[in-house]
C-alpha cells in the first residue's frame, strides 16, 4: 500500500504488533539481532552470522534513486545465495527464511532451469 511520503510502501501493522515490537526492543536490548537470529530455524545450531544475514535480508533494503528524476529507481530488495559443503543446513535455513517472509520464495537450483531462475 503506497504511503503519502513519495510512494514508499509501509507494512500494515496493528496496534498489537507495534506493542510487541516495542516490548521486544526493550526486553532484548541491546541484543535484538542476536535474539532474532537464534529464533530463525532453531533446529540448526550455530551459524549466527549466516542467520543474522538472513534476518537482515528479510528486513529488506531501501529503494535507490527513488526521488531523483534523472536516475532510474532500483530495487533495494536483497537476494540470498548460500554456497557451501553438503550437510551444513543451507536448505533448512533458506526454507525457514522463505517461510518467514511474506513474499518469500524458495527455489532449488537442482529442479529449476536457468530461464526459470531469471524470470
Amino acid at each position: 500500500m503506497p504511503a503519502s511520503d513519495g510512494g514508499t510502501a509501509a507494512p500494515d501493522c496493528s496496534l498489537k504488533d507495534l506493542r510487541f515490537v516495542c516490548a521486544f526492543a526493550q526486553q532484548c536490548a541491546p541484543f535484538q539481532l542476536a535474539h532474532l537470529a537464534h529464533s530463525l530455524c532453531p533446529a540448526i545450531l550455530g551459524h549466527e552470522y549466516l542467520k543474522a544475514g538472513l534476518i537482515l535480508a528479510l528486513a529488506g533494503g531501501v529503494r535507490k534513486h527513488e526521488r531523483d528524476a534523472s536516475s532510474v529507481a532500483t530495487r533495494g530488495d536483497v537476494h540470498v545465495l548460500l554456497v557451501g559443503d553438503p550437510g551444513l543446513g543451507k536448505s533448512q535455513l533458506l526454507r525457514a527464511a522463505a517461510a518467514a517472509a511474506p513474499r518469500g520464495l524458495y527455489v532449488c537450483s537442482n529442479t529449476s532451469t536457468a530461464a526459470g531462475l531469471t524470470v
